[in-house]
């Protein structure tokens, strides 16, 4: 006899309906796929108990509120939502994970629910289905932006925390003192910190969103833990309503024959975000729109030659338009105090404007301060002992389903449902997923029913294609116009005959070259575009996508230093640092033992001591692909008398044999106890035992 319980609750079924269910943990026809068990559509009467647990949804007139983190169910029930669900035949467990309502069916006053059962991976998606990295909280990490907690961060890797790698983002390398080396020391904007790949999966887990757990052997490993996700935009940012704090030296107004026009010049900047000069006289606006708080000062004295009439306006404007202008004729002290509130967009300019005409000798204007606070904050540039609110270091517009899923196609992991714990899920690789204890099925075949026995050569296809998602910065794009292929995917023809197509795996992460400047020691990523058509030099900050990287601390005998500008931190006698926090798709720059890219890049853009071959195609999905791919390996469809018990302890992980030949089960299509029949099974011929 079935039960079905919904959040807990029973729900009546009738014993008269045939529910199938189909388990599955792989598609081996579906490259990369990974699947979960479920049943086909299963119709529940609408009794009062049914009505009730469904909240009457079948009343084209009801109306049910919402109740964010209560269960899905009664007078809240959402059909749009999933709710827990159990399957149990005679008091076995045969399904776990979610139930979905697809249709309900009202014939006078009969009413019928369709819905249908899903396993736990499905489950945990759609808990997690609307939500991005940037709803997470990383609240713990928000810290000062200070060279210290720079460096600090390259002395504990384990997952957890915040970790500031260098990365050359264009423009922020600076030359070496007394020398013209370029790219030894670095500014400290081209910091900003990265968070763990560990954390970020136990984030998702754990946030509110979420009710399951997991364990993976794998993702405590040391290796995992060094995974970083560096920022991705162009500079670090963050809230922020002090924007402008800048002011003038004293400025003559030079003798002339005619009337000019001058601008007053700033030569002292305390502060200055959202805002750029360009050695200008003028601001140039690059926030986003808002109302800002203009405060300034401006004084002065004008004095007339002998016998002349001085006339002096000076004008405060907004590109062309004048917001204030102040009229003084003869001589006269100046002495302007403004407070102005004032509507600004992107790339909107502030000027402070002098016209006078040639009475204006030993005349002079300053501007004491020129104070800019927006009214509400804004996202801007973050600045040297600021506070750093990490969140906003996350790459934005990213699901949590699909990042957690590109992690499942980078180290081919299999997902499935513990058995004797609800919600709670085990991740490993597919190379450290299966039990070397086979279970016997020669007995429980059907011999009456024919095998089907299929080639996978003619399932799969001849070409198997691993790749990034492709990004445009300088190197990047340079790689991919010369090897027509992203640097560090790879294309692996199986050498079939008979099959053309190709099946790929994409993950939304972008590939990360790695470079070493002539002269220097440092090997680092270069993510940054180059102008056209300006000199090799001209170098542009970006906004790039998604990467992933090794975190690791590398020391070197090369003195460096990170500068504010000029200026060294903390200052040239006690600055100079021999290690740095190094990033890469290499374990180590120079010595690898690890790469996370698919495959071998055709050019790499420095000189390692050795190119390793544990790339993640080498490491996690050859002997996959040797499976699928090998011309002895097959695909066996057939017929096998299954119990619940079997049902119930049904372990993926468990190799099958038959006729002493080693199988992996992959499906197990329509089981249905009430008919007693023979179910179909998919197995996949083990080649490679080892």
């Amino acid at each position: 006899m079935y039960e079905l319980y919904i959040q807990g609750l029973k729900v009546d079924i009738d014993q008269k309906i045939s529910i199938q269910l189909s388990y599955a943990i792989d598609d081996v026809a579906k490259f990369s796929s990974r699947e979960t068990s479920f049943s086909k559509t299963i119709v529940l009467p609408g009794t009062g108990r049914n009505n009730q647990i469904f909240g009457f949804i079948y009343d084209l007139g009801s109306f049910n509120y919402e109740q964010k983190g209560a269960a899905n169910i009664g007078a809240i029930f959402n059909v749009a939502q999933t709710s827990r669900a159990e399957l149990r035949l005679n008091g076995l467990l045969v399904l776990r994970g979610v139930f979905r309502i697809v249709n309900i069916v009202k014939d006078k006053d009969i009413i019928e629910y369709e819905g249908a059962l899903f396993g736990e991976l499905s489950g945990f998606i759609a808990e997690i289905g609307k939500w991005k990295l940037e709803d997470l909280d990383f609240n713990e990490y928000n810290h000062t932006y200070t060279r210290n907690n720079i460096i600090n961060s390259w002395d504990t890797i384990n997952g957890s925390g915040y970790y500031y790698p260098l990365i050359d983002h264009g423009t922020y390398s600076t030359t070496e003192l007394y020398t013209t080396r370029a790219k030894i020391d670095y500014d400290y904007r081209t910091f900003r910190p990265a968070l763990y790949v560990k954390e970020y999966i136990d984030k998702i887990f754990s946030s509110p969103n979420s009710e399951y757990t997991y364990e993976s052997t794998f993702m405590n490993s040391s290796f995992f833990k060094s995974l970083i996700i560096p920022n991705n935009e162009k500079v670090l940012r963050s809230l922020f309503t002090d924007l402008l704090d800048v002011s003038s030296n004293k400025i003559n107004l030079q003798q002339t024959a005619n009337e000019i026009t001058s601008y007053i010049p700033f030569a002292n900047e305390n502060l200055k975000r959202s805002f750029t000069d360009d050695g200008d006289p003028n601001y140039t606006y690059t926030g986003s729109n808002t109302t800002l708080n203009v405060k300034f000062q401006i004084t002065g004295e004008l004095r007339s030659r002998l016998f002349s009439f001085l006339d002096v306006k000076i004008r405060f404007k907004k590109n062309v338009s004048i917001i204030k202008e102040y009229l003084y004729r003869g001589n006269s002290n100046v002495n302007i105090i403004e407070e102005i509130e004032l509507p600004i967009s992107t790339n909107d300019t502030l000027t402070f404007e002098v016209v006078y005409d040639d009475t204006a000798s030993n005349s002079f204007l300053q501007v004491n301060y020129l104070r800019v606070n927006s009214l509400s904050p804004i996202l801007t540039d973050v600045l040297l002992n600021d506070d750093v609110f990490v969140k906003y270091s996350i790459p934005r517009n990213i699901m949590q389903k699909d990042f957690f899923t590109w992690i499942l196609k980078m180290f081919n992991l299999y997902v499935t449902e513990d058995k004797e714990r609800e919600k709670h899920l085990i991740i490993e690789p597919y190379v450290d997923y299966f039990e070397s204890d086979p279970i016997d099925w020669t007995y429980k075949v059907s011999r009456d029913k024919p095998w089907q026995i299929k080639p996978m050569g003619m399932l799969n296809g001849r070409f198997f294609e691993y790749k990034f998602k492709e990004d445009n910065d300088f190197y990047n794009e340079g790689y991919k116009k010369k090897y027509n292929q992203s640097y560090g995917d790879r294309l692996e023809d199986t050498g079939f005959q008979f099959a053309k197509d190709k099946q790929t795996l994409e993950v939304g992460f972008s590939p990360t070259p790695l470079i070493q400047y002539d002269t220097t020691q440092k090997v680092l990523p270069a993510i940054y575009k180059k102008s056209k058509g300006n000199s090799v030099d001209q170098e542009e900050l970006m906004d790039s996508n998604i990467r992933i990287l090794i975190a690791k601390k590398v020391t070197t005998t090369e003195a460096w230093y990170i500068r504010n500008g000029t200026a060294y931190l903390p200052n040239f006698l006690t600055g100079s640092l021999t290690r740095y926090g190094y990033a890469g798709h290499f374990d180590d720059p120079l010595n690898p033992t690890k790469d996370i890219n698919f495959g071998a890049a055709q050019e790499i853009y420095f000189d390692p001591n050795s190119y390793t071959t544990n790339n993640l195609f080498n490491e996690y999905w050859s002997e996959y692909l040797a499976e699928i791919a090998d011309k002895d390996s097959k695909i066996l469809s057939c017929y096998v008398h299954l119990t619940p018990l079997d049902i119930a302890q049904l372990d993926f992980k468990k190799p099958i044999t038959i006729d002493g030949i080693l199988f992996r089960l992959n499906k197990i299509e329509d089981y249905d106890y009430t008919n007693n029949e023979l179910v179909k099974v998919e197995l996949l011929k083990v080649i490679n035992n080892g």
